[in-house]
């Protein structure tokens, strides 16, 4: 009964999290919020980082609302889980370590997605739609880097690939430092 309530719980908060941390990534690299599914994302999102706003401004380019709504939640879950699975063994920084850690490993795994449509999108997808829209603009920032050191082999780009593989290989190394259930 309480393995079916933490996986609710962690696939509600980590969802929402998703979500915040997605608007987080369009906002950073300029998707269109035009787009119906930015729209989407953007009500979702919006009952709580729009009051967020009122008391945290963004700093420079770092819109702190936003980061710290997925944190907020992210902490929640983790209070939640801290309190049912482990008697309130972890302290609270540790928990806003974990919180940290986690939105590092939720965003990690959001580019690999993002990164895996992109390729796929890019096999399958004739002209324009919202999808094909929202994925390119998320996936080229991330791999124009990467395309500066690894040149096309054959007019295969194997950029996609190798980013996700050290995307993985850093997730790895983040999870190992949560605890076996929060990871």
């Amino acid at each position: 009964m309480t393995e079916a309530l933490l996986f609710l719980v962690r696939a509600v908060a980590d969802l929402f999290v998703m979500f915040v941390l997605l608007r987080l990534l369009m906002q950073t690299f300029r998707a269109d919020f035009r787009n119906p599914l930015a729209q989407a994302v953007l009500q979702i999102t919006s009952p709580l980082i729009i009051p967020a706003r009122r008391l945290l401004p963004p700093i420079g380019k770092f819109d702190t609302a936003t980061i710290a709504v997925a944190l907020i939640v992210e902490f929640a879950f983790l209070l939640f889980v801290n309190w049912v699975f482990f008697g309130g063994a972890f302290g609270v920084l540790q928990l806003a370590l974990f919180s940290v850690l986690r939105c590092l490993s939720l965003t990690i795994w959001l580019m690999v997605f993002v990164l895996f449509v992109y390729v796929i999108l890019s096999w399958v997808s004739s002209g324009y739609n919202p999808a094909t829209a929202i994925v390119h603009s998320l996936a080229e920032p991330l791999l124009r880097p990467v395309r500066r050191i690894i040149p096309l082999v054959g007019g295969i780009d194997f950029s996609p690939m190798v980013l996700i593989l050290l995307l993985m290989a850093l997730n790895m190394v983040i999870s190992s430092e949560l605890p076996g259930i929060l990871g």
